[in-house]
């Protein structure tokens, strides 16, 4: 047991995951992108703009409640704005949403709450930038709740949570009031298609906790991290020229990639079909979760990668 968690916390050591990370997984997030409106400015307050951002920087140090009024959205979110804040309340800091739903049923819910009020906290604010980012889910807990609750998290811990919102991008989960991400490269040592493969809405999952930004109260989670690591031993248990069975996971007009029972998928390029050349559909000639024997090319447990032949359909 000792062992394994050393060797967690040796992989959690060995990745950084600094402010520059979130920005690049938040970044995928339609929601962070505000479109044509250009109206996230502190506004009303009665001493101007400057004391309107401390005001801002105030709420945000103390995590207070705010109540706002939401008077527009767009396809990333709502716009919303109260006495002294204007700011932008992402898709997945929005309540009683499902993001699983399609396009058009998101943005009849956000159409539907226009005019309405809410309770907010403020998540992020970049004066530079002009931008104020709000949160509802936030807002959940009481004033000042979440910088307690963030000071009892750290790195390397295993804690339960229950899931609030799955994107393309990764799962939030809520830790008890502060909410944590596991990036989709977090999900699984294969290869992950839709996160809502690994987990439901409300389900309550372990996690192991990557990173702790208490300052910006970012939370980094894994779900794979929970389980030893395969390609740190596949390249110890195959060799090039080995012949193995697989299963067929996905096929694609390149080719198709097979799942090992190990845990790790790899790909068997087309070039490497001993077929009719007539045939140019794979799905004609295969399944998605037919066995079949191939070859080990190469393997590249650094990278992930790992090249199949096919030798046989069985």
């Amino acid at each position: 047991m000792q062992n394994e968690k050393e060797e967690r916390s040796q992989q959690t050591d060995s990745t950084q995951f600094d402010n520059g990370w979130w920005d690049f997984i938040l970044s995928d997030e339609p929601a962070r992108q505000t479109g044509s409106h250009e109206l996230l400015v502190p506004h009303g307050h009665p001493q101007g703009t400057e004391n309107a951002w401390g005001y801002i920087k105030k709420t945000y140090d103390n995590d207070e409640i705010i109540d706002v009024m939401i008077y527009s959205y767009n396809k990333g979110g709502l716009l919303a704005k109260g006495p002294y804040v204007q700011g932008f309340i992402p898709i997945s800091h929005i309540m009683q949403l499902d993001v699983s739903h399609s396009p058009d049923a998101i943005i009849e819910h956000l159409q539907s709450r226009v005019g309405s009020r809410t309770r907010v906290k403020v998540i992020e604010c970049t004066p530079a930038l002009n931008k104020v980012v709000l949160s509802e889910r936030a807002a959940l807990t009481e004033n000042g709740q979440r910088r307690e609750l963030i000071n009892q998290l750290k790195a390397n811990q295993i804690v339960t949570g229950r899931v609030t919102n799955i994107t393309n991008f990764g799962i939030f989960v809520d830790l008890g009031g502060i909410e944590g991400l596991i990036h989709i490269s977090e999900l699984s040592w294969g290869r992950v298609r839709n996160p809502s493969d690994f987990v439901k809405l409300d389900e309550m999952i372990s996690v192991l906790i990557l990173t702790v930004d208490e300052r910006e109260m970012h939370v980094a989670l894994s779900l794979k991290r929970l389980e030893p690591n395969p390609w740190l031993d596949i390249e110890n248990k195959y060799k090039p020229g080995d012949r193995v069975m697989v299963r067929i996971s996905k096929i694609l007009p390149y080719g198709a990639f097979a799942h090992m029972q190990e845990g790790v998928e790899g790909l068997i390029h087309i070039s490497t079909f001993k077929m009719d050349d007539n045939i140019r559909d794979l799905n004609k000639i295969l399944e998605v979760d037919q066995q079949v024997t191939v070859e080990i090319l190469h393997i590249d447990s650094v990278k992930h990668r790992l090249g199949l032949a096919l030798v046989a359909i069985n």
